[in-house]
């Protein structure tokens, strides 16, 4: 099996994209899709990353630490339009804060209230940068 991880190196900043899949039934492009997470420099945050075809309804995400029945915390993100060969898309991003390092949590992105992503379970990023992987040069 070939994994493949996207690692990006910006001045002290280390991020580790994973994509995920998304399950969504209806207009395709109010739904969320092509989620993401992307490592920030503190081990208690993620941030969260969606498309949608529009950035009509607020970003949001609901978040526990808990269980995937009880999405209490929540996030308010903030949206991006452009324009690639005259097709628009919207770019959502919001930040998960309170994590507990190298500890489950369980999320759901949503466009508005009605186009939501399935709930999803992840883990945290550990407290330590000992996990990254390195070049010798």
């Amino acid at each position: 099996m070939v994994a493949c991880v996207h690692m990006l190196r910006s001045l002290t900043y280390y991020f580790l994209v994973l994509t995920l899949s998304c399950i969504c039934d209806g207009e395709l492009g109010h739904y969320p899709e092509q989620i993401h997470l992307q490592l920030t420099t503190r081990p208690t945050e993620l941030l969260v990353v969606w498309m949608t075809q529009w950035c009509i309804y607020p970003a949001t995400v609901n978040y526990s630490l808990i269980s995937r029945d009880h999405l209490l915390s929540h996030s308010v993100g903030t949206q991006r339009t452009f324009e690639v060969a005259g097709q628009f898309s919207c770019v959502n991003y919001a930040k998960l804060e309170g994590l507990v390092p190298g500890g489950s949590f369980w999320y759901q992105v949503s466009s508005g209230q009605v186009y939501q992503s399935r709930v999803i379970r992840a883990k945290a990023q550990p407290a330590d940068y000992s996990w990254l992987p390195y070049l010798n040069y």
